[in-house]
C-alpha cells in the first residue's frame, strides 16, 4: 500500500505562528492523526503522512479548518 504526505505552509508573523503552534500543539500530539508542526521564519509548516490519500485529505481539511479558526481567534483579539 503507498503512503500520502501533506504539507501545509502558513505564512504568519513570529507571535502569530508561535501562538497558533501551540494551540495545536495537543492535537499535533494526541490527536487523531498526529502530525508534526515546525515554526520558520516565515510562518508555520504543518507535515503528516498517511497510509491512504483519503486519511491525507481529512487530515487536510481537518487542519485547514483548525489553523482558520485560530486565525480567526486572533485577529477578534488584535
Amino acid at each position: 500500500m503507498s503512503e500520502a504526505s501533506v504539507e501545509i505552509e502558513m505564512e504568519a508573523t513570529k507571535e502569530e505562528a508561535r501562538a497558533i503552534a501551540d494551540a495545536l500543539g495537543p492535537e499535533s500530539k494526541y490527536g487523531r492523526a498526529p502530525f508534526k508542526i515546525i515554526v520558520t521564519r516565515k510562518g508555520l509548516t504543518l507535515k503528516v503522512s498517511r497510509r491512504s490519500l483519503r486519511d491525507a485529505r481529512a487530515f487536510a481539511n481537518s487542519v485547514l479548518r483548525l489553523l482558520k479558526a485560530a486565525r480567526e481567534s486572533i485577529q477578534a483579539v488584535e
